[in-house]
């Protein structure tokens, strides 16, 4: 298990991450996901060890990550924008590593080139951005890491290979236990693919939940009326947003459907449907929660 406690990170007067908390489970994809600027990349590298936070712990099953050789080799980062040295191959890239992580794979490396048709030997600076990604999701694989940490680590590739990649990736945690932690800016591709998320905002955590309980937080619902809903009706429910067209009203609560069923019943719809939030709009109302709000941007 990863935990950290009350993690604080500084760059000279500006606080990238406040007193932050979390813990990610082992086995599981955990998603990182944020406004731009908002402390991701940061926590990302503070887990991988590169950076040592200002205040706070990070432990990997109780041991320290900072400076710890054992910690360090069981955790791969892929960086938003991987560094390769000018004229290094992917083959060259994996001899490197090889010496890095004692579970190094070979055999992977082989499979994985093969896989995803890589060409071992040409420079790797040469591919496309999408192609250098996938260079190093090989190498990362090869490695056999405990900790994966993805970095935007999918923008870039074509459908067809992030479909092979999140395929993999689902494959080594159900079979190896691997934990793989990853931020995006595309929510549907963590929606598909993370079993946990959190939200971060000017460095302080939002919110953290398991996905599928995060959604069971949030009702959509549209009913009909025959007659418009008193001022009334809806008092006490902790409601997000209502939106009325005519007879039809549409409601984003943070209520169980079966509360605001009953709650409308009282007034006899002429139909009642429950409708699904995505983690894309659960994720822009928490952000408006918080004074995020796109209106504020566009129009300010």
């Amino acid at each position: 298990m990863i935990c950290l406690e009350h993690l604080t990170k500084k760059f000279g007067k500006e606080t990238a991450v406040a007193d932050f908390s979390i813990e990610i489970r082992e086995g599981s994809i955990f998603g990182l996901i944020g406004s731009n600027g908002s402390g991701k990349s940061t926590v990302l590298r503070i887990i991988a060890g590169i950076y040592k936070g200002d205040g706070g712990n990070v432990t990997l099953n109780d041991i320290p990550i900072f400076e710890h050789e054992q910690a360090m080799e069981q955790i791969f980062m892929i960086c938003d924008q991987p560094f390769v040295q000018s004229g290094m191959t992917c083959e060259g890239l994996a001899e490197f590593y090889s010496h890095m992580y004692p579970d190094f794979s070979p055999e992977d490396f082989e499979t994985l080139c093969q896989i995803f048709d890589m060409d071992r030997k040409k420079p790797i600076n040469t591919f496309s951005k999408g192609i250098r990604k996938l260079a190093m999701i090989i190498i990362a694989l090869s490695c056999n890491p405990r900790i994966l940490l993805m970095d935007e680590s999918f923008d870039g590739l074509d459908m067809v290979v992030r479909a092979a990649v999140k395929e993999t990736l689902i494959d080594r945690v159900a079979q190896r236990k691997m934990t793989v932690v990853a931020t995006s800016h595309n929510l549907y591709e963590i929606e598909e693919m993370c079993d946990h998320v959190a939200i971060i905002h000017r460095g302080k955590l939002v919110l953290e939940r398991d996905l599928d309980q995060l959604k069971e937080e949030f009702v959509r619902v549209q009913a009909a009326f025959s007659k418009p809903l008193e001022p009334d009706a809806l008092d006490g429910m902790r409601l997000i947003s209502i939106e009325r067209r005519g007879s039809l009203v549409t409601l984003i609560a943070k209520e169980s459907a079966a509360a605001l069923r009953e709650r409308l019943e009282r007034y006899h719809p002429l139909f009642f449907e429950e409708l699904p939030l995505t983690l894309e709009e659960i994720f822009i109302k928490e952000m408006e929660a918080v004074g995020y709000d796109y209106k504020n941007i566009i129009f300010s």
